[in-house]
């Protein structure tokens, strides 16, 4: 079984900077556009209990495996997406192009109300890079997730970013043996509930639906029973990939509740298996740029 830990990233021989948090571009959001969001997550969760199929799964290695085996179905997505953001910094709106392709490629253009790129930010091959279009500041680093929640408000690795854009769980957290998860019907959520050991402490639940295997929620809790984040998937339609079918979320919402982060995330448009060229995922500093290095 593969290992769900993140590479090594290559070190700096740069004089490291920890710059000052960079302003979010983004849109105040209105207040109607969040009620909707939250009303798709809550149809999607329901409030009917749903019995187990008669040919539900009770080994968790059969329910882990059929997961893992819908996602190499889905390798890249081309998406043009909703986000919203609630946190210390207040509630802010915006446009995002985003591409993404297995394992741990990332790309995240943020769009103006003038259709014009407002930043650039790209994970591939270990390394980062942000470019400020608005300030010429360009800064690189290796691809760590402290560093990638400097640029984008999701304290996930690469790696489990791309497999929750493509419909699939985060893992880095979860102990990579099967043998320790345990499953059960969750009639609340109409979802196996996947349990695993974290490798910190604690445990990782996926809810994963019967039949798409795709995911629709993960909750992380550490050793004390605290929770890390918690993600829930809605608005759920079948989108081609390639010469298949899968079932792709419409609407994303992740918690954070340490940080008082609460991300919404509606995609508008989605292509899965597109050809993505690696030079879409490698960004070098523009003349004059004020050039920066993260750790």
């Amino acid at each position: 079984m593969a290992s769900f830990r993140p590479g090594s990233a290559p070190k700096s021989t740069e004089r490291p900077v920890t710059p000052a948090r960079f302003e979010r571009p983004w849109r105040r959001a209105p207040a109607s556009w969040a009620a909707s969001v939250a009303f798709a997550l809550t149809a999607a969760c329901g409030g009917r209990r749903t019995p187990p199929p008669d040919d539900a799964l009770d080994d968790p290695v059969a329910v882990f495996e059929a997961m893992l085996d819908r996602l190499e179905l889905v390798q890249s997505a081309r998406i043009l997406a909703t986000l919203e953001y609630y946190g210390p910094d207040g509630r802010v709106r915006g446009t995002e192009a985003v591409l993404a392709r297995a394992p741990a490629s990332l790309r995240m253009e943020a769009i103006s109300p003038f259709d014009t790129t407002l930043y650039a930010f790209m994970v591939h091959d270990g390394a980062l890079a942000y470019l400020d279009l608005r300030e010429n500041l360009f800064v690189s680093g290796s691809a760590t997730p402290e560093n990638i929640s400097r640029f984008v408000p999701f304290a996930l690795s690469a790696e489990d970013l791309v497999r929750v854009l493509l419909g699939g769980p985060p893992l880095d957290a979860a102990d990579p043996d099967p043998d320790t998860y345990s499953v059960r019907w969750d009639d609340r959520a109409g979802a196996y509930a996947l349990t695993m050991p974290a490798v910190a402490g604690g445990t990782l639940t996926l809810q994963v639906a019967h039949g798409t295997w795709t995911v629709v929620g993960a909750r992380l809790e550490d050793a004390a029973g605290d929770v890390v984040f918690d993600l829930r998937e809605g608005n759920f339609a079948t989108v081609a990939a390639g010469d298949a079918e899968t079932t792709m979320p419409r609407v994303l919402r992740l918690r954070m509740p340490a940080s008082d982060i609460d991300i919404s995330l509606e995609l508008d448009r989605i292509e899965l298996n597109a050809e993505l060229d690696s030079a879409l995922f490698v960004l070098d500093p523009p003349p004059g740029a004020d050039v920066r290095r993260l750790p």
